[in-house]
């Protein structure tokens, strides 16, 4: 026979009977075998046994916090991208392990100490789950914030003339931006801290400017840089008191002209 058929059956022999009198846990208890399971909740239960003649003796069983999990310092006021926090489980048995429900941002958690780090992909939910060594389990979500954007103002609908000046603004991620170029083919300039762009004297060519977050996400924005003024005809010969007409094309536009040398007094 098993060992619980062995229990029951000295049970019967004696006319033991097992009640719980006080049962704050819900737990369960076999009136004939005194095998006894705590329930979900915390508190303490109380088992009485009777024998055969009335008599009576009360144990009681102290059931501990059910499992449950939380972030080590409560959660912080903002969750972004590749934010690094610890999940601690508290309550129920030891033996804790960690592991993914949903992995949405594409993170990672450390089954053995709960050191969890959000994925780069922001605007979803992260569940993360505590399992203990008796098999019960908790989980939770974790919203991640957006994720890091970079933007320039005003919106570029068209090629930014050289020297001409854009601001480059950043949103999401942990909110500490540094602004940098990646491809600076114009000889501009970036600054760092405010995300103010001047284009460089060089035209038809193309900037990239790249903006980097306290935690080390990344987002990258590409900048036409348009034609360089231009004047045509670049050369004429004109007879005393002709004259010539001269068109302007590229740059910021908004022409205006002037003689830089005026040898003739024209």
């Amino acid at each position: 026979p098993t060992c619980n058929e062995v229990v029951e059956r000295s049970a019967l022999v004696k006319g033991y009977e097992f009640t719980l009198t006080a049962n704050p846990s819900g737990g369960s208890i076999g009136a004939t075998t005194g095998s006894y399971i705590a329930g979900g909740a915390a508190g303490t239960d109380s088992v009485r046994v009777t024998d055969g003649a009335g008599v009576q003796v009360t144990t009681n069983v102290t059931v501990t916090a059910p499992l449950s999990l939380a972030i080590q310092g409560g959660t912080p006021a903002s969750i972004y991208p590749r934010i690094a926090l610890t999940l601690v489980g508290a309550g129920g048995a030891s033996g804790r392990t960690y592991g993914f429900v949903a992995n949405n941002s594409g993170g990672s958690v450390n089954p053995t100490t709960g050191a969890y780090v959000a994925g780069n992909t922001g605007g979803v939910t992260d569940t993360v789950r505590v399992t203990d060594s008796n098999g019960a389990t908790a989980t939770l979500g974790i919203a991640i914030g957006p994720a890091l954007a970079i933007s320039v103002l005003p919106i570029a609908t068209t090629n930014v003339p050289p020297l001409g000046g854009r601001t480059f603004s950043a949103t999401g991620g942990d909110g500490d931006y540094t602004f940098t170029f990646v491809v600076n083919n114009s000889t501009g300039s970036v600054d760092g801290a405010s995300g103010l762009y001047v284009a460089g004297s060089t035209g038809d060519v193309a900037d990239t400017v790249r903006v980097t977050d306290g935690v080390g996400a990344t987002a990258t924005l590409t900048v036409p840089v348009g034609p360089t003024i231009a004047i045509l005809p670049s050369a004429a010969a004109v007879a005393p008191l002709g004259a010539q007409d001269f068109d302007a094309s590229g740059g910021a536009g908004g022409f205006t002209y002037s003689l830089s040398t005026n040898n003739s007094g024209g």
